[in-house]
């Protein structure tokens, strides 16, 4: 696993949050994906960027990985569906325009 934010209370280290594993890691950079589905993209980079800084902050303040799955799984397919509409709904758009 990976260390967790430490903050000094008191000249005291404190640790905030707790330590991910590498899965964790994985689990939250799903939303990462939609620029692969999509072949690229400023928007699609900026919605996965986004998505995965969700997902750290969720994973992080959760007590355990199975607490925040259902949570990371939700907004991840979110983020995935709002960027493929917005890829498709762009692409008809830029279709329409070259007619």
């Amino acid at each position: 696993s990976f260390g967790a934010l430490k903050v000094l209370v008191n000249g005291q280290p404190v640790q905030y949050g707790r330590k991910l594993a590498a899965t964790d890691y994985l689990l939250a950079a799903l939303p990462l994906l939609l620029p692969i589905l999509t072949v690229g993209g400023g928007i699609q980079v900026g919605l996965g960027v986004l998505g995965f800084l969700m997902n750290m902050r969720t994973l992080v303040n959760a007590p355990t990985t199975r607490a925040a799955l259902g949570r990371v799984l939700l907004s991840s397919a979110i983020i995935i569906v709002f960027g493929l509409a917005l890829a498709i709904g762009l692409g008809v758009l830029l279709l329409a325009s070259r007619r």
